[in-house]
């Protein structure tokens, strides 16, 4: 995440809208399937890390 901050500060004011939408969305995933089944998001944790950091090196490419 020390990355995706390092980014995203050569151009906040551009970049911050940018990120924040995008973890904004994945957060609600994450909490919808939360809501969905309680008892087996923890089991689904290691996919869920690997998930987002795929998606966090997607927008460190996408932020240039």
């Amino acid at each position: 995440m020390k990355a995706l901050s390092d980014a995203v500060m050569r151009d906040p004011v551009r970049l911050t809208p940018i990120v924040q939408a995008e973890w904004a969305a994945r957060e609600a995933i994450l909490l919808q399937d939360a809501d969905r089944d309680r008892t087996g998001a923890g089991k689904r944790l290691g996919e869920r890390v690997a998930e987002m950091l795929r998606h966090q090196r997607a927008l460190l490419d996408r932020l240039g």
